[in-house]
C-alpha cells in the first residue's frame, strides 16, 4: 500500500484494484473488509443474507457485497422439472401399478424459498401421497384411461403445498404406468379378445349388409324381370369368346325372340 499526500490510498487485491479517498483510519477499515462485486442475471433469484439474517431479494444488475458479512442464496428463475420416481400402488380391484409423474415448478417467492431452504422433499412426499390416493380409488381399467383426470387431482392436492414453499406448480403429468409381467400379459389378452370381438362384429355387420343388398336385388328382379336381361346385356359388353342365349320371356302378350351371338 502506498500513501499519498492527498490521503489517496491504492492497493491491489484478488478482487481488483480500487482507490479510496479519506482518512487513514477509514482506509484501514475499507481494506480490511473490501467489497466484492456481484452481477445478478434475470435468469436467477438472488437473496441477500447479512450477518446470518435474510435481508432482501437483489434486483437484476450489479451489486457490491462485503466478505465475511454478506452471503447470497441463488435460485433458478426458470421452470424446473421434479421427477417423482415410480412406486408400486395397489388399485381398487387389487392390481398393482408402478406410476411415475413429472412436476413442472418455478420459484415465485424467493424470500419464502430461502426461509424454507428449498425443501422439495415436502412437495415430493405430497405428490407421492396424492398419486397413491388417486390410483387406489380406481380400478385398473380406469387408471389406464383416466391419466388426465389423475393428473388434475394431483395438481389440486400439490398446489397448496408448493405455495407454502414459495413455489408455483405449472403442470403435472403422468410419465409412466408400468404393470407387472403377468398382469401385462393378461391385459394384452383382454385387449386382443376385445379387438377380435370387434372385428367379428364388423364382419357380421358387413355380411348382413350384403345379404340385405341381395334380398333387395332379388325383390327388384322378381318385380321387374326385364332387369335381369339388361344386366345380362351389360355383362356381354365386357366378355368375349362366350355364347349367350337370351330366352324368350313373356312380357304381357308379346315375346322376345332368342338371340344367338356369334363370336
Amino acid at each position: 500500500m502506498q500513501t499519498y499526500a492527498t490521503d489517496t490510498y491504492y492497493t491491489e487485491r484478488s478482487f481488483g484494484p480500487f482507490r479510496f479517498r479519506g482518512t487513514a483510519r477509514q482506509a484501514s477499515k475499507t481494506l480490511q473488509h473490501p467489497k466484492r462485486r456481484l452481477m445478478v442475471s434475470e435468469l436467477e433469484h438472488v437473496v441477500l443474507v447479512r450477518r446470518g439474517k435474510i435481508e432482501r431479494v437483489l434486483p437484476v444488475g450489479r451489486h457490491w457485497l462485503r466478505p465475511r458479512i454478506d452471503q447470497i442464496m441463488r435460485f433458478n428463475a426458470l421452470p424446473t422439472i421434479m421427477n417423482v420416481q415410480g412406486q408400486e400402488t395397489p388399485t381398487a380391484d387389487g392390481a398393482t401399478v408402478r406410476a411415475s409423474i413429472a412436476v413442472v415448478l418455478q420459484v415465485t417467492d424467493p424470500m419464502q424459498v430461502a426461509r424454507t431452504g428449498m425443501n422439495q422433499e415436502t412437495l415430493y412426499l405430497a405428490a407421492q401421497l396424492a398419486l397413491r390416493t388417486a390410483v387406489s380409488s380406481r380400478d385398473l381399467e380406469r387408471v389406464l384411461l383416466d391419466r388426465e383426470a389423475i393428473a388434475g387431482e394431483l395438481l389440486t392436492e400439490c398446489v397448496p403445498v408448493a405455495e407454502a414453499l414459495g413455489l408455483e406448480i405449472t403442470s403435472i403429468a403422468i410419465r409412466d404406468l408400468v404393470l407387472p409381467g403377468d398382469l401385462k400379459r393378461a391385459v394384452a389378452e383382454v385387449i386382443s379378445a376385445k379387438l377380435s370381438g370387434q372385428a367379428n362384429l364388423e364382419r357380421a355387420r358387413g355380411e348382413a349388409a350384403a345379404l340385405r343388398s341381395l334380398a333387395n336385388t332379388a325383390r327388384l328382379v322378381k318385380d321387374n324381370p326385364e332387369l335381369l336381361q339388361l344386366r345380362l346385356i351389360q355383362q356381354m359388353e365386357n366378355s368375349t369368346g362366350n355364347t349367350y342365349v337370351v330366352g324368350a320371356i313373356g312380357v304381357g302378350s308379346s315375346t322376345v325372340a332368342p338371340v344367338l351371338p356369334t363370336n
